[in-house]
Order: structure tokens, then C-alpha cells, then sequence
């Protein structure tokens, strides 16, 4: 038996490849996929979100914020659902990348998970 972890099966919503061709420029394209990688090897756990009433319900799902660089608002998210649990998932389901304006990306969230 090995003493490694195994890593989380990864899926992805159809739409995500489109997420990352509307990012803004190729480094922002390449945070992003770092992020998908990092989660995915447990570094980073991201925030949980919540049901609010004005979006709807994504208390299954967390965020992750990011930016170009460190020096810049984080005005871009990436949602994800961790199965069956946060702490040991057997998958990852990443669902949206995109900016968090007008909240775009939590309304868009919804839709994609049809809620």
C-alpha cells in the first residue's frame, strides 16, 4: 500500500475551457491553472461559500480569489465542489473561472449547476 494520498479525480464544467480563453492575457490564463493544480494537491482549500438570498445557494461549493499578481485585487474567482467531503475528497468539481464583477461568476455558478 502506498503511503501517498490519492489524488482527487478531477471534472470540469463543458464551459470551463471557454472560461479560460475569455481570461484576460496568458499569465492570468497560467495563475489560474496553477490554482486548478494546487487545489487539486490539497495546498489550497479555498473559502466556502454560502446561500445568500440575492444569488442563491452554493453552501456545497467553495472560492478561490486571484489576480494576475500578487500586487493586484483578486477580482477574479475560481468555484468548486469538493466529494463526498472538504477534507477527504474523492473528487473535484470545478464548475466556473471568471471575474467577480457584478457577481458575475456566483450567478453564473448557479445556472451552470442548474439551481
Amino acid at each position: 500500500m502506498s503511503p501517498l494520498k490519492p489524488l482527487p479525480k478531477l471534472s470540469f464544467h463543458p464551459q470551463i475551457d471557454t472560461d479560460f480563453e475569455n481570461l484576460d492575457s496568458d499569465a492570468l490564463r497560467q495563475v489560474a491553472m496553477n490554482l486548478v493544480f494546487d487545489i487539486a494537491f490539497g495546498k489550497i482549500r479555498g473559502q466556502r461559500l454560502e446561500k445568500l438570498p440575492a444569488i442563491g445557494d452554493l453552501s456545497d461549493c467553495h472560492k478561490i480569489y486571484f489576480a494576475e499578481t500578487r500586487f493586484q485585487n483578486p477580482n477574479y474567482r475560481i468555484i468548486f465542489r469538493y466529494f463526498p467531503n472538504t477534507h477527504n475528497p474523492m473528487e473535484i468539481e470545478y464548475i466556473i473561472i471568471g471575474k467577480r464583477e457584478d457577481l458575475f461568476v456566483y450567478y453564473e455558478a448557479i445556472k451552470r449547476l442548474g439551481k
